[in-house]
């Protein structure tokens, strides 16, 4: 059996699969799955993402969002993500 995810790449989508062959592999795809976030170039990217899909900076003039310090930020976001190597990002929580 194969669990098929879609997944983006240098612009692209790619499809992907996940060989498994007992339940148990079953769930721990699904849950990697949940917790994946993406690939980013670095955990401030991320962190400046996240906010920035929450629109919390909607209506922050721009001098002010040039001087947010992404670094210290994506220090909080630590405790509860991970990024690899690669840049793939995983919620810890999941």
């Amino acid at each position: 059996m194969k669990l098929y995810y879609i997944r983006r790449l240098n612009n692209k989508i790619i499809l992907n699969s996940i060989g498994i062959d007992e339940q148990g592999d079953v769930a721990y795809a699904e849950s990697v799955l949940e917790a994946y976030q993406g690939q980013y170039e670095s955990m401030e990217d991320f962190a400046q993402q996240m906010v920035d899909d929450c629109g919390d900076l909607r209506d922050v003039p721009h001098f002010i969002e040039n001087a947010i310090d992404w670094e210290v930020i994506a220090e909080q976001f630590h405790w509860d993500y991970s990024i690899t190597i690669d840049g793939y990002v995983f919620n810890n929580n999941v």
